[in-house]
């Protein structure tokens, strides 16, 4: 597992609203977004509702894309691991976002809002993607509040769950 530090979002420049106009078209090839802010007050960036359940987890829907540099767009879909255990949920795979630089960031579109997050996880949910179907995945970066440090907590207690799932 890997720690908390890296998970402090890191200042940017530049602004949000050409992720916001490229949210409302999403079959469009997207060009690559680089030093973007996403902006804490801001309603359009990404907010996290509180999971209900104790084994509860979040998913990411993935939408497919045809073109492998188009920016990252998906849904975030809480449920528990027990459907999962019990083969309800479509399968999914897990990874830990860990890799390369850690102020290199991109933004990804969660359920129509903005979050910032690794440029290596960027790049390698553009790579898993399918070009046809919807794909589910489990990344710590995105599926945990990385800013609640009690579901931080809660999230690591299950995280075996979660990979023996996967």
């Amino acid at each position: 597992m890997t720690s908390g530090t890296h998970h402090q979002a890191m200042p940017q420049s530049v602004t949000l609203s050409s992720a916001n106009n490229l949210s409302k078209n999403r079959t469009s090839a997207t060009p690559r977004l680089q030093k973007m802010e996403v902006d804490e007050s801001d309603t359009t960036s990404y907010r996290y509702s509180p999971l209900a359940q104790p084994d509860a987890i979040r998913l990411i829907k993935l939408q497919p894309s045809n073109d492998k540099a188009a920016m990252v767009i998906c849904d975030l879909v809480p449920l528990t691991l027990g459907f999962v255990e019990e083969g309800i949920v479509d399968q999914y795979t897990a990874l830990s976002y860990v890799w390369g630089d850690l102020t290199d960031r991109d933004i990804i579109l969660v359920n129509g809002m903005a979050l910032l997050v690794t440029k290596s996880l960027s790049r390698t949910l553009m790579l898993l993607r399918d070009d046809r179907r919807v794909l589910y995945v489990w990344a710590d970066a995105i599926c945990i509040n990385q800013k609640d440090d009690l579901e931080k907590g809660q999230q690591v207690q299950s995280m075996g769950r979660i990979y023996e799932s996967a």
